[in-house]
């Protein structure tokens, strides 16, 4: 026989919302590029990088452009709000200065 928390808990994973939180990187290593530099040496291969996380329900809410703060993560602007459960929201990440 289940327990209530077993089902409760059951249910409370089925409603969590995926997030992708993307965090970009400077595109060219150098602060000042000069005469003769190539710049194909200078690019970062990697300026990209995606992260899966797990929301709660409320962020469904979340509209294009909003600002949220994720804990111990950082500050995000929404990219792509929540369209369906295919689809995850998708945030950027601000960086600090």
């Amino acid at each position: 026989m289940i327990e209530n928390e077993t089902i409760e808990s059951l249910t409370l994973i089925a409603i969590v919302i995926l997030i992708t939180c993307r965090y970009y990187e400077h595109i060219i290593t150098k602060k000042k590029l000069e005469e003769g530099d190539n710049i194909e040496d200078l690019v970062t291969p990697n300026s990209k990088r995606e992260v899966t996380a797990i929301g709660c329900p409320n962020c469904r809410n979340l509209q294009k452009g909003e600002i949220i703060q994720l804990e111990r993560k950082g500050y995000f602007i929404v990219d792509r709000p929540f369209l369906n459960a295919k689809s995850p929201i998708v945030l950027n990440s601000i960086p600090d200065k």
